[in-house]
């Protein structure tokens, strides 16, 4: 049942798979579909609303003129949207005010912008006087568009400050910047630059089997979440750097490792992968057999390697469990499409799946699955898809670093039964190559634990 991603996905949307409901537009099912792929951008709108709220209330009722009026607690890519594009802000009467991004386009005004400001009302009303074109090419990719590595920034200095002397502190110090950095998104993410320095500093400084289970770890992450950037179509825009050093990194400190080559081969045989992308994999590993590369005798593994990667869980004290499953539960009382801004932006404040206590898991799942009952299902699957191909990256990433027994499944398990128990919806012929292939995929995925295979077995049999 298996097709080329890239016929598939341009049918896809040429069939105008976002069309949903005969009141809803393509033009308008788009802009929602792309939005809701967004999250870093509305992550940054939202912060800039809240500080713009407070502006109003520290100067008696005044709006700051401009963003710049906010650069003393803001960083400047704060102000920038994941396209590296500009954010905007408009005010008007009565202390309304706009926030505005120009989208994957990168034009403002299009069909693809994303727009948020303080009232809602006022919002929608000013959408229905300004009504958007239909999106264009969009401008031209920049040739500076993944950040280099040469810019500075108060963050790169601190990691070459960190660099100068090995210890054991700066070592920490470093894994500390590198887990507080986020996973890159499809753009052009102004922080995966400092991820990619952080990590080049980093890796060195560890002894070399914590190292290559830690670089080993960051590929999967990178590939999780490049294979989710595939599923939305916006695999051009993801940034490669980071998978470029981890790449570089594991091939020239560990030539012909067995877990490497096993690590590499997996990835240089994905289908899924970009051709340059397998690439990048099969060279290393023909340079190895054709150079008779012999693997490097295995080191010593340190004691207590594992505890390098254990972040100390977030136990959430019940009352705040009580009270964020709340208003979970008072958002998806109506599945509104107004109730998924605020669904998501509770989503978006909950801990990584990595580090997620019992009940951050028990908010987290919930909150998906209210986020995705808002939703047209065509386009609930298709995010299901795209955040599971995240999630599974970060259950490899545990994998080698000897944790994947205690990883907690509640969301994989939650996505994969959507997926596999919901009724068949609007273009439903051209959605499922993407969920049989998944789902084949990681029933034989030899890297994913027993009961989670067997779990997308089942979805594959009850298909």
């Amino acid at each position: 049942m298996k097709m080329k991603k890239t016929v598939v996905i341009s049918l896809f949307l040429g069939m105008g798979f976002i069309g949903h409901a005969n009141e809803t537009s393509d033009a308008t099912a788009k802009t929602q579909y792309l939005g809701f792929f967004s999250p870093r951008t509305r992550g940054r709108m939202q912060t800039i609303k809240v500080e713009i709220q407070t502006y109003e209330i520290l100067h008696r009722g005044k709006l700051p003129i401009s963003l710049d009026d906010l650069a003393n607690v803001l960083r400047k890519t704060d102000f920038l949207d994941e396209w590296w594009e500009p954010i905007e802000y408009h005010v008007f009467e009565k202390n309304n005010f706009i926030i505005r991004s120009s989208g994957p386009d990168r034009t403002m005004g299009t069909e693809d912008d994303i727009i948020d400001g303080f009232h809602d009302t006022f919002v929608e009303r000013w959408k229905s006087e300004n009504p958007p074109v239909a999106i264009t090419a969009g401008k031209p990719k920049r040739q500076n568009e993944v950040w280099l590595e040469g810019t500075p920034t108060v963050l790169t200095m601190r990691i070459r400050e960190l660099m100068t002397e090995s210890t054991e502190v700066n070592t920490a110090l470093l894994y500390e910047l590198y887990r507080g950095l986020p996973q890159a998104v499809p753009s052009s993410e102004p922080r995966q630059m400092e991820k990619t320095v952080a990590f080049k500093a980093l890796a060195p400084t560890l002894p070399p089997f914590t190292a290559k289970r830690f670089a080993l770890s960051v590929l999967a992450m990178e590939m999780g979440a490049f294979h989710s950037a595939q599923l939305t179509q916006q695999m051009h825009y993801y940034p490669k750097d980071l998978i470029s050093a981890a790449v570089n990194f594991l091939a020239e400190s560990f030539p012909a490792d067995p877990e490497v080559i096993e690590a590499f081969t997996k990835y240089a045989e994905d289908d899924w992968e970009s051709s340059n992308i397998q690439e990048r994999f099969q060279s290393p590993l023909s340079r190895w057999q054709s150079e008779n590369v012999k693997a490097r005798q295995e080191v010593a593994v340190p004691l207590g390697w594992k505890a390098f990667f254990r972040e100390p869980a977030k136990v959430t004290e019940k009352g705040v469990l009580d009270e964020r499953m709340a208003q979970v539960r008072e958002l998806s009382a109506e599945k509104s499409e107004a109730n998924r801004r605020p669904l998501a932006n509770l989503y978006e404040s909950l801990p990584p799946t990595r580090i997620s206590s019992a009940s951050d898991m028990m908010v987290k799942t919930n909150t998906y699955i209210a986020i995705l009952q808002t939703m047209p299902l065509h386009m609930a699957k298709m995010a299901s898809l795209a955040a599971l191909a995240e999630e599974i990256g970060a259950l490899h990433a545990a994998r080698w670093e000897g944790r994947d027994d205690d990883y907690p499944m509640d969301l994989i398990v939650a996505i994969a039964d959507f997926l596999a128990n919901a009724p068949p919806s609007d273009y439903e012929e051209h959605i499922m190559p993407f969920m049989t292939d998944a789902f084949t995929r990681y029933a034989e995925d030899d890297w994913l634990p027993p009961a989670v295979k067997d779990r997308f077995q089942r979805g594959l049999k009850r298909d």
